[in-house]
């Protein structure tokens, strides 16, 4: 983005402009509309320190964004997508709540950031994400016993030779 073009668009939003607002816009390469390149730049040079975990897990959404659509511009996001990406995730790469609570905490905190740099307007992001509702039980089937397998259990003896072949084979 060319800086008359950023003055333009501060002016037009009525916000201030600052040098370090001009310089991470010139420093920033490709398309200065698409949402998929500001998130690599956010990973690449995040504003705050982050741990190598919690990148991994920016760069393992943005994976998922980038397979579930190879460009995403800013003025795309909205409700829709949101949705989509999460049928996507849950359906098609067959995700579970807790991990797919993690990559929306990674696209919200991304999707703040292009709201603080004003690339969407904050009546874009009002309701994006108010229909999606992501359960965090964890689902585990439990295995127990039976009350005739515990019955069972209970009358079995050992014979001393049992046990040894057991122990043998074992």
């Amino acid at each position: 983005m060319l800086v008359h073009e950023l003055i333009k668009k501060y002016y037009y939003l009525n916000k201030p402009l600052s040098f370090s607002v001009i310089f991470r816009q010139l420093k920033r390469r490709g398309d200065a509309n698409s949402f998929l390149e500001f998130m690599q730049h956010y990973i690449l040079d995040p504003p705050e320190k982050l741990h190598e975990n919690t990148l991994k897990k920016y760069e393992t959404c943005l994976k998922h964004l980038t397979k579930f659509r190879s460009s995403i511009y800013f003025n795309e996001i909205d409700q829709a997508l949101i949705q989509d990406f999460f049928k996507y995730l849950q359906v098609t790469l067959k995700l579970g709540g807790p991990i797919i609570k993690k990559y929306f905490d990674v696209l919200k905190k991304v999707i703040k950031a292009v709201l603080r740099e004003n690339y969407i307007d904050s009546t874009q992001m009002e309701f994006l994400f108010a229909d999606i509702k992501i359960s965090t039980k964890r689902i585990t089937k439990r295995l127990y016993l039976e009350p005739y397998e515990i019955k069972r259990w209970k009358v079995l003896v050992f014979s001393d030779s049992s046990i040894y072949k057991h122990q043998v084979t074992n």
